[in-house]
């Protein structure tokens, strides 16, 4: 048996409309003390790993009704469509029909392996990872890739060519683990490396500059009790 493309259809917004009457029946000054109800979120797969799902087991706590359906994706999501509550994102949010309310920040850092640093030595200054000297990490569009280092008030654009370039920022990080080269990375998630000594932040007087992080949801839907539990 396959439903009819009708029949998707009435599917679709049947379950649109039930999930209006659970947020209508959330809305209620008894669901405001006590949220209830299925929370979809979607976050990048860093940010959910590193962040939300470690924060996840006092939420739950505090929330037993609310059951949390965690989207992990580097793609654009149709929150709509998709029947998605809320993201999670990094960057700047360009599209203008969405909420976004900023919560944070994210300080990105170079570091290399101990292991890397004593073959190839420790890089003095940006130019340094623009030569052949170094091995420096990139995420690909292409050959090259061009980011901003700051130092009070000079300001250096790298434009460095990479030996060995990916995709995903847990990529990133484990390859600057394996001494690959030098790779750029969240603080968050070299923090543990850093503390432990397997990683070492590279140019420490040179910031990366930070990404904020936002919270976004459609701005045609009513924020019900358990959004908005969540993003406080």
């Amino acid at each position: 048996m396959t439903v009819t493309a009708d029949g998707a259809a009435y599917y679709g917004r049947a379950v649109r409309l039930l999930d209006e009457v659970e947020e209508l029946e959330s809305s209620m000054s008894d669901a405001k003390l006590n949220p209830r109800g299925k929370l979809r979120i979607d976050a990048l797969s860093a940010v959910a790993n590193f962040i939300l799902i470690p924060a996840m087991d006092d939420f739950c706590a505090r929330y037993p009704d609310i059951q949390v359906d965690i989207g992990v994706s580097d793609r654009p999501v149709d929150l709509i469509g998709e029947n998605v509550d809320c993201v999670l994102r990094a960057g700047a949010v360009t599209d203008p029909s969405l909420v976004a309310r900023r919560i944070g920040d994210i300080r990105s850092v170079l570091c290399a392996s101990a292991a890397y640093l004593k073959r190839f030595g420790m890089p003095q200054h940006p130019s340094d990872l623009e030569g052949d000297r170094h091995r420096v990490l990139t995420y690909f569009a292409s050959g090259r890739e061009r980011y901003a280092l700051q130092r009070g008030d000079e300001r250096y654009e790298v434009n460095s060519r990479g030996t060995v370039a990916m995709n995903d920022s847990n990529a990133m990080l484990a390859a600057g683990l394996a001494g690959l080269g030098v790779a750029r990375t969240a603080m968050f998630m070299a923090a543990p490396h850093l503390a432990a000594g397997t990683l070492q932040v590279v140019l420490p007087e040179w910031s990366l500059g930070v990404a904020p992080v936002y919270v976004v949801y459609p701005p045609n839907r009513h924020v019900s009790a358990k959004v908005r539990v969540f993003i406080d």
